[in-house]
């Protein structure tokens, strides 16, 4: 009878206290790498990874630049700028991550760009994970070209580009390539706000602790209600 009583008692503590029963996961998301470009100095096409940022390195064919600026930052104060000089493709490869333990991951970057993209000019996005599935390529804009939509319909305005990862996957890389052939201001390239974010499950034995703890405390408060009742 004592165990049966017992396991009402855990299972009515954990309903009131917002505990899930054992065996079950309550997840929270959170950020599990990223980067706002804020550790590196202005002028890097490089970071390693420290101060608690993503590392990336920027690649870059032709006479244009890809560095980290002061300004034009969708939050903080900085931002990464592609600037053509001519002909310029532009690769900047981030840091893997590991995403193992982590579920609903997904991988999130803001972009704006000014306005002269030629129909030969692109931007595109790819993660790359170690599932079947992999790589996924989850932006690809191009120059001006009718019928789908182009980077001259930017605005320079940030918006959000992302996509999920597949549940099976334990490492995530995120690779954004591009390609101008002008000269500033036009065609200007500007990301910000890389992350890569997911749920976690707390471990078995936490969640025990817990229940075992609010079944503790749920069996004190009745022998010290019933102690109270008879004395009265």
């Amino acid at each position: 009878m004592r165990p049966l009583l017992l396991s009402l008692i855990a299972s009515w503590a954990a309903t009131i206290l917002g505990i899930p029963p054992f065996g079950t996961a309550e997840t929270r998301a959170e950020i599990i790498a990223g980067t706002s470009f804020e550790v590196p100095i202005a002028g890097s096409t490089s970071h390693d990874g420290s101060g608690g940022e993503l590392g990336f390195t920027v690649t870059t064919t032709g006479n244009g630049s890809g560095s980290v600026v002061a300004g034009n930052a969708h939050t903080g104060s900085q931002s990464l700028l592609l600037s053509p000089n001519g002909l310029t493709t532009y690769a900047i490869t981030f840091d893997l991550v590991d995403i193992s333990g982590f579920a609903d991951v997904f991988v999130r970057f803001y972009w704006k760009a000014s306005d002269g993209w030629e129909v030969e000019d692109f931007l595109r996005a790819t993660v790359a994970f170690d599932t079947p599935e992999s790589p996924l390529t989850f932006l690809d804009l191009r120059g001006e070209e009718t019928g789908i939509p182009d980077l001259n319909a930017n605005g320079f305005v940030y918006v959000a580009a992302n996509t999920s990862i597949p549940n099976e996957a334990t490492t995530a890389t995120l690779t954004i390539e591009a390609s101008n052939s002008f000269t500033p201001p036009q065609e200007r390239l500007f990301v910000d706000d890389i992350t890569i974010e997911g749920t976690t499950v707390p471990e078995p034995s936490t969640l025990l602790f817990l229940t075992v703890g609010s079944v503790v405390a749920m069996a004190t408060a009745i022998r010290r209600q019933r102690r109270q009742t008879w004395s009265a």
